[in-house]
Formats: structure tokens, C-alpha cells, sequence
């Protein structure tokens, strides 16, 4: 199938629209809305009623370059921005937001490329508070396994210590041990000490590498006295 790239086209939002690519092989074309300065990928089929330009129905891919949209779509910036979009408002996300400063993924790729080391991920979890929101405020790039470490202190985790025959306990889970105490200040205090240990133990490994914001809620909230009573306040709502 021939394309015209000098026919304009609209999308239902409003865009004027041409073809600046087509692949009729795989039956694909990249559409570019020149006014507004963003491109997307759609079927050619799709020319003469595209919808909309939003990727997931939120956001704006705004390049004007096709080998910058070839680039940059293969490029770690976007899978990671691609996904941020895709999870908010499915099920496990459904009270999780993105700043409308995201919603251009030009102003997501430079709060990536300042903050992102190899192997990191983003959190949106420690900086946010109740309110979880993806934005550059509340939004930090960590190891892995520290993030994992720290999801549970940050995520409304309802913390729940087994109960059995007069002792509570929890598990450890990466060497299978049980920790038990007979009282719940005693339970909550080993396992306040535990945690703190295991984060920190990740925290110093890569502590250089993280915003200063990040820095700063880790060494306050993993402090023994602090998520202890972070804990009791959880189990007060429960």
C-alpha cells in the first residue's frame, strides 16, 4: 500500500497529522502531528480514524525527528516511562497517579538521565507519602533489592506478626528462620532491629548514588525508635 506523506490527516482529538514512516510489510506507519510536536505508531489501516495520539490514553511521546523516535523508543527512558504509564490505573496501581510535568515524555527523560544508574529502578514508594504519585518529587532511582528491602515500610504495608501457642513471630525470608518473642513490643522491636539491618546493610552499598532525598527519609525512618513506632501506629489503623 502507497502512503502519501504530504496528505494531512486528523486525528478525533483535533491533531493535524501526516506520515513520516510506513513499513507496508508489517502494515504500520508513524504519524507525526506537527503542531504539537508528538509522533506515534499506528496501524495504516487506522489513517483515516486514529483515535488519539496518547500512549495508554495519558501521555505524549513528543519527538519531531523520525530517527529520534526510532532512538529514543528503544531506549530505557521510555520502557520505564512506557511502563509507569501502563501500570497506573490497573488493578495493583488503581490509586496511583502521574504528574501532569510526566506526561510529556521529554520531561521524564531528563529527571531519568540525571538520576538513573545502571541496574536501578524507580520508586515511587519511600518520597510519596499517602499520596502516591509519580513526579520528579516523589519519584527516586534505587538498586533493586533495596527497593525491595523498603517496599514494605512505604507501601500501607498492614503488618501482621504470627501468633501461636503464647508467642508472636515473623519470617525471614532469605535464610527460612522464624524470630519469636512473647510479647508484641518484643516481636515489633526484633523486628524493627532486623529491618534496619537489612536496609542499611543494602543502603551503604549504594548510599553515593541516590538523591539526596532518598538519602535523607532512609537514615530517618531506619532508625530502630522510628519504625517501631511506624509499626505500632500501622497496627493501631489495623
Amino acid at each position: 500500500m502507497e502512503i502519501d506523506k504530504n496528505k494531512v490527516y486528523y486525528s478525533k482529538e483535533g491533531f493535524a497529522f501526516h506520515v513520516v514512516k510506513y513499513n507496508a510489510k508489517s502494515n504500520y506507519c508513524v504519524c507525526f502531528a506537527y503542531e504539537q510536536g508528538f509522533m506515534q505508531s499506528i496501524l495504516i489501516t487506522e489513517l483515516d480514524n486514529f483515535p488519539s495520539f496518547k500512549l495508554y490514553g495519558k501521555a505524549y511521546f513528543d519527538v519531531n525527528v523520525i530517527e529520534e523516535y526510532d532512538k529514543k523508543r528503544k531506549s530505557l527512558a521510555f520502557r520505564t516511562w512506557s511502563s509507569i504509564l501502563h501500570r497506573v490505573g490497573e488493578f495493583s496501581y488503581k490509586n496511583v497517579d502521574v504528574c501532569k510535568e510526566w506526561l510529556l515524555f521529554s520531561r521524564f527523560e531528563i529527571f531519568h538521565n540525571k538520576w538513573y544508574k545502571k541496574g536501578f529502578v524507580i520508586d515511587k514508594d519511600l518520597l510519596s507519602g499517602e499520596d502516591k504519585i509519580y513526579s520528579p518529587n516523589t519519584c527516586t532511582y534505587m538498586p533493586g533489592y533495596l527497593n525491595n528491602s523498603i517496599s514494605s515500610e512505604f507501601n500501607n504495608h498492614l503488618y501482621s506478626f504470627s501468633y501461636s501457642k503464647g508467642q508472636y513471630s515473623f519470617v525471614i525470608a532469605e535464610v527460612k528462620t522464624r524470630v519469636w518473642a512473647k510479647t508484641l513490643k518484643d516481636i515489633i522491636h526484633k523486628f524493627a532491629v532486623y529491618s534496619c539491618m537489612r536496609v542499611r546493610t543494602y543502603y551503604n552499598t549504594c548510599c553515593k548514588d541516590l538523591r539526596p532525598e532518598a538519602r535523607e527519609k532512609i537514615n530517618k525512618v531506619y532508625q530502630v525508635e522510628y519504625l517501631e513506632r511506624h509499626i505500632k501506629e500501622h497496627l493501631k489503623e489495623d
